[in-house]
């Protein structure tokens, strides 16, 4: 089957008044065509596999929104090992960015091997805390222990602290904690990630891209969830577009307190909040510590017999789905993405580029530094010009490895 993602084609235009920023978004046939008819254990088998991205991610929303329609609440092991997973889920996704991206970025070859380990690792850890996958299956009643894949997370972070952060991922959490902290690691460590952050720095571009997109909160997406209406077709809340991201998940974060009063959530204060989350979810093996992970069950109220949401601070932002269910058939299925607030045509993505364009003009790295800055979950085009044949810069999707 077709990858449920979608395509993004993102066009900047010179206008009167500044470069013109136009998303459009292709999606293939929604989730409730594919699913409407078949009984929950085939969806919550079949939906991952559909996914390039977070299948994981995907996975634990199917399967706690058709715990929630069959009013159902699975156990804190259960939770924990799903949250933990998600978690590695997260890890790999940011350090595809950090080390294939990030380097492309200065210039440099994408650091492939590093990758490929990172990878393999993942997968072992994934496979200590999975087993056979049944904790992501709706029912759930086994979770896996604190230590199972201890082992595992402490050569992840041996290889963070090599290729990533030059140093333990609880130093750097300890230590690099606002503006001139960042600086001093920028200064003092020769991997791609601190060059670059500390070339945006250096050269003043540490707040390219800022732009004034409020939040994204789990209560506010949980309400308009339960709400139903037109939100998985044009995501606004309160009449204004939103950003769920894991810059918006970690704005309590000391160091992005500090980032923000500066440069507002411009260029470097969205890469940090990326090496904070890689940093902790590696340095720390609990989920705990993870902002909005431990609320997004207070925030889901009890839904309708037979309608279940499910909520989780995937990789890139909040990911929704809810279901309808008669008995155990699907009757209707929806998703919302990360991806639909972030790069909803007024959103920050679109807002962000403008911004970023105006003060530095059209730059096509910095450009597509800031978009997978924001990191969309599909495969993008990126096109400068009014023309539709000028060729697009293309950036392809990820892999699950």
């Amino acid at each position: 089957m077709r990858d449920l993602g979608g395509r993004l084609r993102i066009a900047l235009a010179d206008g009167s008044d500044g470069v013109r920023v136009e998303l459009g978004y292709t999606r293939p046939p929604a989730a409730a065509r594919l699913f409407a008819g078949r009984d929950a254990d085939a969806t919550v088998r079949l939906l991952p596999s559909l996914y390039s991205l977070c299948a994981t991610a995907q996975a634990v929303a199917c399967a706690e929104a058709i715990e929630r329609a069959y009013g159902q609440r699975p156990k804190g092991r259960v939770r924990a090992t799903r949250a933990r997973l998600v978690a590695v889920e997260t890890v790999r996704e940011h350090l595809w960015r950090i080390l294939l991206d990030w380097p492309q970025a200065l210039g440099e070859a994408a650091d492939e091997a590093t990758m490929a380990r990172v990878a393999a690792l993942c997968a072992r850890w994934r496979a200590a805390l999975a087993g056979d996958g049944v904790a992501c299956l709706p029912g759930a009643v086994e979770g896996l222990g604190p230590d199972q894949d201890e082992a595992t997370r402490q050569a992840l972070a041996g290889l963070v602290a090599e290729r990533v952060l030059g140093c333990d991922p609880r130093r750097w959490l300890a230590e690099v904690g606002d503006r001139a902290a960042l600086a001093t690691w920028c200064g003092r460590t020769a991997t791609p990630a601190a060059r670059l952050v500390g070339g945006l720095l250096a050269m003043g571009q540490g707040g390219l891209g800022r732009c004034a997109v409020p939040s994204l909160t789990s209560q506010a997406l949980a309400t308009q969830l339960a709400e139903g209406g037109e939100v998985f077709a044009a995501p606004t809340w309160a009449g204004r577009p939103r950003e769920t991201s894991p810059f918006t998940r970690n704005l309590a974060e000391p160091l992005l307190v500090d980032l923000i009063e500066g440069f507002g959530n411009g260029l470097v204060s969205r890469l940090a909040a990326q090496l904070v989350e890689v940093a902790r979810l590696t340095g720390v093996a609990s989920w705990q510590d993870r902002p909005d992970g431990q609320r997004r069950e207070e925030v889901l109220s009890d839904s309708d017999p037979g309608t279940g949401l499910g909520l989780v601070p995937a990789a890139r932002g909040l990911l929704a789905h809810r279901v309808v269910l008669a008995g155990e058939r699907v009757v209707d299925y929806a998703i919302l993405s990360p991806t639909d607030w972030n790069f909803h045509p007024q959103g920050v993505v679109a807002q962000g580029l403008a911004s970023l364009c105006d003060e530095a003009g059209v730059v096509e790295p910095l450009v597509r530094l800031f978009i997978i800055a924001v990191d969309p979950c599909v495969a993008f085009d990126l096109v400068h010009g009014a023309d539709p044949d000028v060729p697009p810069f293309t950036a392809p999707l990820s892999e699950e490895t």
